[in-house]
Formats: C-alpha cells, sequence, structure tokens
C-alpha cells in the first residue's frame, strides 16, 4: 500500500520505528494508500522543551516543522501532515466514519402532545392589562463565526526548530597511486560538521617517506608530503548506509630529498595542489561510531619538479594525478542517530 512512498526517518532512539510511522500512516490513508511516487524526509531531534521536527516533501517542493513535548504526539502529528498531502480526501474518509450519515427519507412524523382540557378562567387569573401590551421578548440570535483557512505562513514553524548540524571527529587511512609515481599511502586525522543531506570536512595529511629511483640507473630519491584536504559532500542516500558525493582541493608539501648516485644530495620543499572528487559509503550502527570506505581522485594543478643538480641526471616531476582507496572510523557528537530501518531516501 506504500510501496510508492521513499521515506527518510531520522529519529532519536527514544522515538517510535519507522515501522510505528507506516502504520499510523496506513490507519489514516485507508486501503487505497499511495499510487504514485512521492520522496518524504523527516527528521527528529531533540530540542530544550521536547522534540523538534523537520518535514520535507520533494511534490510539490515544501517544507514544514513541528514542535511537541512528546515525541509519541510529534510522530502522530508528522503521519497526519504526510497522510494529508498525499491524500486529503482519503484521510477525511476515514477520520469522518464515525459520524452517523443523514436519512435519506423523509422525516418521520411526529405525533402531538395531548392538550389538557382548559380550565375555566376565574376574574383572578386574567392578565392585568399592563400585561397583556407587554410585548413577548424576541428569540435569542444565534451568532455564527466564519472559518478561515490559514495560510502556510501562519503554520510555519519559528527557525529554532530546524535542526542543528552534528560535529564529528575521525580517522583515515589511504592506499593508491600517488604524487611520487608509485604505491603511496596515507593518514589522516578528519573533522566534520554534518547536516540531514550535506556536510563539509577538513582533513589533515600524512604520507610517510617513498623512494622512488630517477630514469637514470643508481639514482634515488626520498619524497614524503604534508597537508590538508577540504571537501564539500551531499548525501546522495541516506538510511542504515549513507552515500556521499564530494568534491573539493587538497594542497600538500612534499619534500623531496636525493639518496644514492649523487655526490652532493640536496633537499626542498615544493607545493602540489590538486582538485579532488571523491565517493564514499558510510555505515552507521545506533551508536555514535561509523565505518567509512571510498575512492577519491585528484588531478594536480601545480606540481613540483626536482631537480638534482647533477647535469648528467634528469629532473623528477611528480605524478600529475592521484587515486587511492580509504577506510575510516568517525565519531558522532550529537544526539541524532542515522538509520533505524531498511528504507532510506534518495537524494
Amino acid at each position: 500500500m506504500l510501496q510508492a512512498l521513499v521515506l527518510s526517518w531520522v529519529v532519536p532512539a527514544a522515538c517510535p520505528d519507522r515501522a510505528a510511522l507506516e502504520s499510523r500512516l496506513s490507519s489514516l490513508l485507508g486501503p487505497e494508500g499511495l499510487s504514485t511516487p512521492m520522496t518524504v524526509s523527516a527528521t527528529v531531534t531533540e530540542a530544550d522543551e521536547g522534540f523538534d521536527a523537520v518535514v520535507e516533501f520533494d511534490d510539490p517542493p515544501t517544507l514544514r516543522a513541528l514542535h511537541a513535548q512528546s515525541c509519541g504526539h510529534l510522530t502522530d502529528a508528522i503521519a497526519l501532515l504526510i497522510a494529508v498531502h498525499i491524500d486529503v480526501v482519503a484521510v477525511a474518509e476515514v477520520t469522518l466514519t464515525t459520524v452517523p450519515p443523514a436519512p435519506d427519507g423523509p422525516p418521520a412524523p411526529v405525533e402531538p402532545l395531548p392538550v389538557a382540557p382548559a380550565l375555566p378562567r376565574s376574574s383572578s387569573s386574567e392578565p392585568a392589562p399592563s400585561e397583556l401590551a407587554r410585548p413577548e421578548p424576541a428569540p435569542p440570535r444565534r451568532v455564527t463565526t466564519p472559518l478561515h483557512a490559514s495560510s502556510d505562513r501562519e503554520t510555519e514553524a519559528p527557525r529554532r526548530s530546524r535542526p542543528r548540524p552534528d560535529a564529528l571527529l575521525g580517522v583515515e587511512g589511504a592506499i593508491g597511486s600517488g604524487p611520487p609515481r608509485q604505491l603511496d599511502g596515507r593518514l589522516a586525522l578528519t573533522s566534520a560538521v554534518e547536516w540531514p543531506r550535506a556536510r563539509v570536512e577538513g582533513r589533515i595529511e600524512y604520507g610517510p617517506p617513498r623512494t622512488v629511483a630517477y630514469p637514470t640507473d643508481g639514482v634515488e630519491g626520498s619524497f614524503q608530503r604534508i597537508g590538508s584536504s577540504v571537501l564539500a559532500c551531499r548525501s546522495l542516500w541516506e538510511g542504515r548506509f549513507v552515500i556521499h558525493g564530494c568534491a573539493g582541493l587538497s594542497a600538500h608539501a612534499i619534500r623531496g630529498e636525493g639518496r644514492s648516485g649523487l655526490p652532493a644530495p640536496t633537499a626542498g620543499w615544493a607545493p602540489w595542489i590538486a582538485p579532488t572528487v571523491a565517493g564514499r559509503l558510510a555505515f552507521w550502527s545506533r551508536g555514535r561510531l561509523g565505518a567509512l570506505v571510498g575512492v577519491e581522485g585528484a588531478y594536480a594543478v601545480v606540481r613540483p619538479r626536482f631537480t638534482s643538480g647533477e647535469p648528467t641526471v634528469p629532473d623528477l616531476r611528480t605524478a600529475p594525478g592521484a587515486v587511492w582507496v580509504t577506510l575510516g572510523l568517525e565519531l558522532r557528537f550529537s544526539s541524532r542517530s542515522i538509520g533505524g530501518g531498511d528504507m532510506g531516501r534518495a537524494g
């Protein structure tokens, strides 16, 4: 009945799970359910006084914010909001089934009540002339108050109900083909700020020394690097597994040092700067620890050329590009949990 609904349900661990939300939706929509595809994203966070929620629809693009003291009551409100967005007529039919229908035929005749026989009027029971002249009081007027539909501006919650971003710290290792033109490794410390559908991260990276042979036989050099990267990422899918697409910039300082085959070995530092793209798959348990695996590529727009100082030894230039396979762990500092069901949301 809800197969056409692509739902993201991101809530704290104490809130009802996705199955409870789907049960509420089924009871509100009735047997017809949802026939056309629709994507809905609901994010619940703990607030100072209760819980805040942000509900986002894709067709038409709509954003709603809710607040409640209880996460269970907030889940009921989210289910009603989604159901009304899908089919308000179906919700009305389900919720109004308890009202008895009006009779189709004419009303049944009402028998008149028996009238007591009139008593003989005595002189003392006749009304005074002043009473006969007094007009009867008018029946009370019924005052009706018109109902006005509230606009979207009136139903929007204040901005404070938007979810706060999460902070993350992690470690990462990578192996692949790097600037020294051979198998290369990298270690990194990472920090990130993450919203429900986007994140920005920074890394401090170190590449251990690698020995590289020059084109001339018997001549070798040692190369190591230190640098940083900044990436902006967007969530392509969110659930127990999260898929990120990222783009950014890497800037390294590479130190080259002559080793053997040179009369007077020299050393020096030079920059290596490259735009970077990455794809990453993250798995989050119900705790705060996540495991990440990804692929990253970079193409250098600035790369050094190392000179030995010997006319018979050609220069050695670092590789123009690099490709790494990355593995990492991240620790999340927030009350928001990722996942909680087998359904996800496509970005």
